[in-house]
């Protein structure tokens, strides 16, 4: 559509008043109760009624894991340190699974839903929970008959490894649920509704929440089930919650009012998905991948450097749920938008995403670098753990900031349907943290302390180098890379 002066003029975006009834009618069917909400001029308030009821749910989700990693604990820290070489993995399959396809799920969703092509929702959903099934036995599957090789590969040996691999084949092999579980959300999500699958999160959080200790250490007659109770609790964990969002997807007959031809197949629903979530799901490859460089080096020094640092990345964990949260936000506002075409707004809140990203990330790590070792006692009353784990956070709790603020950029560019951008600035960090690992695990070594360091360097190299990237989400007069849209 071109204006009198032969430009393309903007699709003007809805507003909450006009899609009650469209959205009703077309996309939820009569039930109704989730309808997307669209950016208006006021960011800031548009990105954070989205995002506080998934950092709500998240925070929950956060205190979940470190209770699971303080009971741990507990029994010793031998067993901490076995379980710590899972960790990794685990968040690998949780960020592939939420923020890498459950981005490019959300993202496609939230752009047909700005372009006005209300009719593919239903044929999108479908489609994200066949890639979601097909992801969770290649990946899940695989990396559970690979386990007992992969942490040998990290360095475990002894009761380390044997700890591991009874504590990591069951949460792995469960993955297939945590696939399912985020691409269910993610929908919701691409929706422009985050109370539905926060709410329902976190009502299955604090049941679960209550199941961990008696599973761990037991209770009256039920016997301590250490970390294979743990284990399996997890597991019950996403089987729940991919329950309960396949019954809210049915219950609010979403995409199925006016519908009466069936779904086929269709390569092209796959490629919007994989378009951004192929790529999105390799960033948190490299993010994980960073993450077990940093394992192996902690491994290298001591089972008390690597209980430390186990310790450490639960801590980080609880960042997540305030920089996802925003993500979460950002990947259906700039998706919608950039649908109609308003990339002013897309800049807009693009910006507003990486500035709260970077201002809660730089809050939480400085309680962190102020107070380390009250931090560590959280998870571990082992003297040694704690003490590497106090000179970790003092080199590298500083520098936080600047990781939020490229997470920020990196959920921008999923939404704007441009993920390759962060792809390059989380290769550019995990290059790195791979040279700088080398060098510490070279002879004579080095302590928790230099690792620190590397680590806060390396959350400063990955948010310049997602800045200096963010190409058309870049403003006019910030042109560091690429073409910035009209």
């Amino acid at each position: 559509m071109k204006s009198g002066r032969g430009r393309v003029a903007k699709r003007r975006m809805p507003m909450p008043g006009d899609l009650k009834s469209v959205a009703n009618a077309e996309i939820l069917g009569e039930r109704g109760g989730v309808l997307p909400v669209f950016a208006t001029s006021d960011a800031l308030a548009s990105i954070l009624r989205l995002a506080v009821p998934t950092v709500v749910a998240l925070i929950l989700h956060s205190f979940l894991l470190a209770e699971e990693a303080a009971l741990i604990g507990k029994i010793s820290a031998v067993k901490l340190a076995g379980a710590a070489l899972v960790f990794p993995w685990l968040t690998l399959l949780g960020m592939m699974a939420a923020g890498g396809l459950g981005g490019g799920v959300a993202s496609a969703i939230a752009r047909a839903l700005g372009a006005g092509k209300r009719h593919e929702v239903l044929e999108l959903i479908v489609h994200s929970v066949l890639i979601a099934g097909v992801a969770g036995v290649i990946i899940s599957g695989g990396l559970a008959l690979a386990a007992r090789e992969l942490f040998i590969w990290q360095g475990g040996v002894g009761e380390v490894l044997e700890t591991s691999v009874a504590y990591g084949v069951i949460t792995i092999a469960a993955g297939g649920f945590m696939w399912t579980a985020n691409i269910l959300a993610s929908v919701f999500r691409g929706l422009g509704n985050t109370f539905i699958p926060s709410f329902w999160n976190g009502i299955v959080t604090l049941v679960i929440a209550a199941l961990i200790p008696p599973a761990v250490l037991g209770w009256g007659p039920l016997p301590a089930g250490g970390v294979i109770g743990a284990a399996i609790v997890m597991a019950i964990y996403y089987f729940a919650l991919t329950l309960v969002f396949c019954w809210q997807l049915l219950k609010h007959e979403i995409g199925l009012a006016g519908r009466k031809s069936p779904i086929k197949f269709s390569w092209r629903h796959v490629g919007e998905i994989l378009h951004v979530g192929g790529p999105s799901a390799f960033n948190t490859f490299l993010s994980v991948g960073t993450q077990l460089v940093a394992t192996a080096v902690a491994t290298n020094i001591s089972v008390h450097a690597l209980a430390a640092y186990g310790a450490v990345t639960r801590i980080e964990g609880l960042l997540m749920p305030f920089v996802f949260g925003i993500g979460s936000a950002l990947v259906p506002l700039v998706g919608m938008n950039v649908g109609a075409g308003d990339w002013t707004n897309v800049r807009r809140l693009a910006w507003t995403g990486a500035g709260l990203g970077f201002g809660v990330s730089a809050i939480v790590g400085f309680v962190m670098w102020i107070f380390p070792a009250a931090t560590m006692r959280v998870f571990t009353d082992d003297p040694g753990a704690v003490e590497a784990g106090v000179h970790y956070l003092h080199w590298s709790a500083w520098a936080y900031g600047f990781w939020g603020l490229g997470v920020g950029m990196t959920f921008s560019c999923q939404g704007a349907r441009r993920p390759i951008t962060s792809l390059v600035a989380s290769f550019t960090r995990f290059v790195f943290v791979g040279a700088g690992g080398w060098w510490l695990m070279r002879p004579p070594g080095h302590g928790t302390a230099m690792l620190g360091l590397l680590m806060g360097l390396s959350a400063i190299v990955f948010g310049v180098s997602a800045v200096a990237l963010g190409g058309p989400l870049l403003p006019p007069w910030m042109k560091l890379w690429g073409k910035s849209k009209e």
